[in-house]
């Protein structure tokens, strides 16, 4: 290290799990200048942070909504597994991190009704600028109903989530359906005997 001719780095582990940076600078003198920097604290948040960040991603993608994190000028930065499949978007376009109006753009032809698409972006915009939840339903055009929501989370980042409804929503039809058929059969009914007391009364008389 005394006859280096620059600067020389390395990282050394102690027995008792201490972190060193260390760094030989030779000296015109020939003497040698030896730092030793302890970076235990550092590396201990770092691995912290790591283990946070996979938490989080497991978190996510374990999760039947579809989701995903706007940075305030409104570029996707992390999503789950679920997002691209919800939306009929690709995960080539989801990995350059698209800004929101682009990514309303890939939505909008997936949707039957290709206009309410901005009601996305507004979302995505309402959570990450104004700071306010916001929420809609959409139909889509493959049949599907999604509702979605817009949360400003602490960081001044905005979530936004979807959740796939169909099931619910034809469940509600149904029992409409069912009570109207059932409404209609009561009416039928009341009618009937509206008729028929009548018909007897004619015929006591």
């Amino acid at each position: 290290w005394f006859q280096a001719d620059a600067p020389i780095e390395d990282a050394w582990t102690l027995p008792d799990s201490t972190h060193l940076r260390i760094v030989g600078q030779p000296m015109p003198d020939g003497g040698l200048v030896f730092v030793a920097e302890d970076r235990s604290e550092q590396l201990a948040l770092s691995a912290t942070r790591d283990t946070l960040l996979r938490t989080r991603t497991a978190t996510f993608d374990s999760l039947f909504e579809a989701l995903a994190v706007f940075a305030p000028d409104g570029k996707l930065q992390v999503w789950n597994r679920t997002f691209a499949a919800t939306w009929g978007v690709t995960e080539e376009l989801l990995d350059t991190h698209p800004g929101a109006d682009k990514l309303v753009e890939a939505i909008a032809p997936n949707l039957s009704r290709p206009r309410r698409a901005s009601s996305v972006g507004e979302t995505i915009r309402s959570a990450t600028l104004d700071r306010k939840e916001r929420a809609g339903r959409l139909s889509m055009a493959d049949g599907r109903t999604l509702e979605f929501a817009g949360v400003p989370l602490p960081d001044g980042n905005g979530l936004l989530t979807a959740l796939d409804v169909t099931a619910n929503e034809q469940a509600e039809t149904a029992l409409r359906e069912r009570n109207q058929a059932l409404e209609a059969a009561d009416q039928v009914k009341t009618r009937f005997l509206a008729n028929m007391s009548y018909e007897l009364s004619l015929i006591h008389i």
